[in-house]
């Protein structure tokens, strides 16, 4: 991911994602997925649960749109060694306001969401979409959505990030978990 990429709305679900590490186990570090380039992961044991360990990965080496040949590899891998593994995606959810959260079963749409619709061709439907919301401008023209969706958010809106869409990403991936 190119640095001028980090902190737009494109990428918020990294934010969260670093964001729930941040939460459930702030002294856990991500680190380089060995053999996998351009993945990094963290470990953190659920509290809730002895049984249950939430593995959170993030990429950094491919733009979201081309995500599915980084991440199926590695979720095929886990796969193999713990079937009943369930995978979440955090995405941008550009129709959806700020604070919205939305999870998705496994097997629905993309919704025109490119980087969700090359996950699927390389993986296929059988993840979980983690919506986050972001706003859409007003106007519909796709010069100012893509300007839009790859601008850094404004700090009230990294509040809201923080104080309303983190919590609610936690209660729906508990949800799974149950």
């Amino acid at each position: 991911m190119e640095p001028q990429y980090n902190g737009t709305r494109h990428n918020v679900g990294n934010m969260i994602v670093r964001m729930i590490q941040e939460q459930l186990c702030p002294s856990c570090n991500f680190k380089v997925a060995p053999g996998f380039k351009g993945i990094q992961y963290v470990t953190v044991k659920d509290e809730t649960r002895d049984d249950h360990i939430i593995s959170l990965l993030i990429c950094t080496g491919e733009y979201m749109n081309q995500i599915g040949r980084l991440v199926a590899p590695i979720w095929k891998k886990i796969e193999t060694k713990y079937p009943n593994t369930r995978f979440i995606v955090a995405h941008d959810e550009l129709d959806r306001p700020l604070g919205h959260i939305q999870l998705r079963e496994p097997g629905t749409s993309s919704r025109g969401h490119n980087g969700l619709k090359h996950l699927t061709s390389c993986y296929g439907a059988k993840f979980y979409k983690l919506g986050i919301g972001i706003d859409r401008p007003m106007s519909r023209s796709h010069k100012e959505v893509a300007d839009y969706v790859l601008s850094k958010f404004p700090p009230d809106a990294l509040t809201i990030l923080r104080e309303v869409s983190l919590p609610k990403a936690l209660q729906k991936i508990t949800n799974i978990s149950k």
